[in-house]
């Protein structure tokens, strides 16, 4: 199991071992009911766990060990869970005549409208039986009629809401008619490693853009004008550290009073979106 590739695991580590770790004070109240059966079921990923505090954390400062580590070992076990049950999606491939920065916003608007759904890439209609092939593809989404023993849907060059509805229907009729012996379980990012620097930097880009625009339609009137163009560099920034997968190092306080609404409305907005 490579644990280093869910990046809601770091996110989730930091989170809670910040809350314990305050000013470098340990802050272990809690107890956690189930630390004896996680040390019993889960030896093995208990064990690891306990070594990797050890090493690293200074476990002889803590009194409640096992309850400490049972915690650390639950947020793994919620990692393994995610990724063996991980809800199987629909393979798509995109062919049109556009240029990849549109193709790459039709993949963003579809998959966000669409949860069961993985385009997996775009390609031109020379090319359609090629990809199908290589990339094990459940279902062909096309500007042009074309005939494939892949399933296909004909839309627009920008999907209107019906086009969205017949994906989403022939989404959920692969889904449901797809025996239960067929296993997929593979990280959504698996391709990334096959692209190159030009194409990465542009969906960064275009995904920059996207959370931008998200942000400003949303927020608008919270926003003030003199802080408009850090907004639009930190988004860019957080954009790229979120696709390669990177935290940040520090933990940093401000002194500006955070306005607990705004975090509020922020995480409903990420919720909502998947980001």
């Amino acid at each position: 199991m490579d644990f280093k590739r869910d990046t809601k695991l770091f996110s989730n580590l930091f989170a809670h071992l910040s809350l314990r770790f305050q000013r470098g004070l340990f802050n272990m109240t809690e107890s956690n009911p189930f630390a004896e059966e996680i040390k019993q079921n889960y030896a093995d990923l208990f064990e690891s766990v306990s070594l990797a505090c050890e090493k690293y954390l200074g476990m002889d400062k803590i009194v409640n060990k096992n309850e400490f580590i049972s915690f650390i070992t639950l947020h793994f076990l919620t990692s393994l869970e995610n990724t063996i049950n991980k809800k199987e999606k629909v393979r798509a491939v995109y062919v049109c005549a556009t240029g990849k920065g549109v193709a790459r916003l039709i993949k963003s608007r579809v998959e966000k409208e669409i949860h069961d759904i993985d385009i997996v890439a775009y390609c031109s209609i020379m090319e359609v039986e090629e990809i199908c092939k290589k990339r094990e593809v459940d279902l062909i989404i096309s500007v042009f009629p074309i005939k494939s023993r892949i399933p296909v849907i004909v839309m627009e060059a920008i999907p209107t809401k019906k086009d969205i509805d017949t994906i989403k229907e022939k989404v959920y009729e692969i889904l449901e008619n797809r025996p239960k012996s067929i296993q997929r379980i593979a990280w959504k990012e698996e391709e990334k490693n096959d692209e190159d620097s030009e194409s990465i930097s542009l969906e960064i880009i275009l995904k920059g853009f996207e959370v931008i625009q998200e942000v400003q339609s949303n927020f608008a009137h919270r926003i003030k004008d003199d802080r408009l163009q850090a907004l639009h560099l930190h988004i860019f920034l957080m954009v790229h550290r979120y696709f390669f997968e990177k935290q940040y190092d520090d933990f940093l306080y401000t002194s500006h009073q955070v306005i607990e609404k705004n975090k509020q409305d922020l995480q409903l907005f990420k919720n909502s979106r998947d980001l």
